[in-house]
Order: structure tokens, then sequence, then C-alpha cells
């Protein structure tokens, strides 16, 4: 294949990609916790739900 033919091909592939490209919706949080620096045992899970059980 000759380079022209090869870049236009690229180029179409592409443009395909781009036209039907499905739409992925992606969400990521920031978590943010104030708590007192007296507190140990405090986990925050990375699905943000924080692990109160073993608090002193």
């Amino acid at each position: 294949m000759d380079e022209e033919t090869r870049l236009q091909m690229y180029h179409d592939a592409q443009q395909i990609i781009i036209d039907e490209q499905p739409l992925i919706p992606v969400f990521h949080t920031t978590l943010l916790t104030g708590i007192n620096s007296d507190l140990d045992g405090y986990y925050q899970y990375p699905s943000s739900f924080p692990y109160l059980k073993d608090l002193e």
C-alpha cells in the first residue's frame, strides 16, 4: 500500500470512531472529611462510605 492511501484509511477509521463512539459518562468525586485530630481509628472507604466501627 502506498503511504497516501494508508493515511486516508487511518483518517477514515478515526472519523468513524468519532462519529459512532458511545457516550460513557465518567464521574470521580473528591472525598473530603473534617475530623478532630484527637479521633483515632477513622477510615474512609474509596467508595465514600466512612468506617466508624473502631473510633476512639
